[in-house]
Parts: C-alpha cells; sequence; structure tokens
C-alpha cells in the first residue's frame, strides 16, 4: 500500500479556512473515526448502467429502466465523525477509503457473505472506531458557499507512533501522625515523645542526709496514729 504523504495539518487548521482556501485542495490529518453513519442501510444495490436503485423480485433484481439485472452492483452510504485532538467534523467515506476499511470489495464480501445484514454495519469496520489514522480528505463542491462538506478520499492506519511515557521518580512521601476524632489534644500531646536527661551520682558521693534510720520512720509511723 503507498504510503500517504504531506504535511499534515489539523482539523482546528481546517475548520479556519476559507472556502476558496479549501477549493480543489487535499488535506492530511491524523484523526481517528469516532462514529459511522448511515440511514437505514449501510449499502445500496444498484442498476450497474444507470446505477439507480434495484429492486428484488423473487431471487432475482430489476431495474425500473433497465429490466432484469443479472449481477447488481453495489455502492456505500456511509458517513462519518472524525476528531483529532483539535476538533471534530463530519465527512462522507469515498468508496475507496470505505474499501480499506471493509478490507475487500463490497461484491465480494457480500458473496463470502451471503447473510450479511445490510441494516448493521459489519465488525470488521466498527470494531476500527477509535484508532488514529491517516486520512486524505477534501472538500466537496456544494451549490451554496454555507454548505462546506468534506469527504475522505483516502485512509490508512496511522504510522506515528504512540507516545512513551516517560518514568518519573515518586517523590518522598512525608509521614505525619493523624489524630483520630475521638482523641483529645490533651492525649495527642501526651502521645509526644519527651526526652528526659538522667544523671547518675556514684554510690560513695551521695548524701546521706535524706537517709533516715529505722528507729526514726517506726517513731514517725507511731506519730501520727
Amino acid at each position: 500500500m503507498p504510503m500517504l504523504s504531506g504535511m499534515p495539518t489539523t482539523l482546528y487548521q481546517i475548520k479556519l479556512k476559507t472556502k476558496s482556501d479549501l477549493l480543489d485542495k487535499t488535506f492530511i490529518v491524523e484523526a481517528s473515526i469516532k462514529e459511522f453513519h448511515f440511514q437505514n442501510t449501510w449499502y445500496q444495490t444498484i442498476c450497474p448502467i444507470c446505477k439507480d436503485s434495484i429492486f428484488r423480485r423473487g431471487p432475482q433484481w430489476y431495474c425500473s429502466v433497465h429490466g432484469l439485472i443479472e449481477k447488481p452492483g453495489y455502492i456505500y452510504k456511509l458517513t462519518v465523525t472524525i476528531a483529532d485532538t483539535t476538533d471534530t467534523k463530519p465527512a462522507i467515506v469515498s468508496e475507496t477509503s470505505c474499501r480499506k476499511l471493509l478490507k475487500s470489495s463490497l461484491e465480494k464480501f457480500i458473496s463470502d457473505n451471503p447473510l450479511t445484514n445490510r441494516n448493521t454495519l459489519p465488525s470488521i469496520m466498527s470494531d476500527q472506531k477509535e484508532q488514529t489514522k491517516t486520512m486524505c480528505i477534501q472538500m466537496l463542491r456544494a451549490l451554496t458557499p454555507d454548505n462546506i462538506r468534506f469527504i475522505i478520499i483516502d485512509i490508512q492506519q496511522s504510522t506515528i507512533p504512540p507516545e512513551t511515557p516517560v518514568p518519573t521518580t515518586p517523590g518522598q512521601t512525608l509521614t505525619k501522625r493523624i489524630r483520630s476524632d475521638n482523641e483529645t489534644p490533651e492525649a495527642s500531646e501526651s502521645a509526644r515523645p519527651v526526652v528526659r536527661t538522667l544523671t547518675f551520682t556514684p554510690p560513695g558521693k551521695r548524701k546521706c542526709n535524706n537517709v533516715k534510720s529505722k528507729h526514726q520512720i517506726t517513731k514517725t509511723i507511731t506519730n501520727v496514729f
């Protein structure tokens, strides 16, 4: 698959441009599909000659202009909402882009999956939501100047590598004693460590003034009673 080349821009930068700036220009954006949109069916069965819708009669297809159709054609009926880090924008999905999202032609996909439900988008496409992709978008020529619409003309998986997170060293955590709700300030203060200075006097240097004899102690007790 050839790589989409060019200087990427953002959806917001495109939003700031005037219609004359957008006309006949192709822009490359790195964006993701936020949502797929379709009315009733995500593809339509058409006449390969006039491209009008055709209808079934039993096992056969009929065109209102060309009659019996042996091999019908198919076209996508998909729009999407795309987004990058700057803005969101609705866009039509081209046949080329749909084929790349489906990873097959629509004819082959329906042939390989005969029970394909036209009312439900295949998971192979819906699972690609939120994936960053490189998209080429153009402005569609509109009838009125205010009606600016865009189409995704090509799409592929983004080649920009994801950012690697830079490891960080956790900072030091200060340990702090938390007082419980039932704890009084006095109890909290008493829980703090107290530094005491102890002195030691050798036995030979102790004062004996406070030492009383056994007789003095007995006499004191007797006088009390």
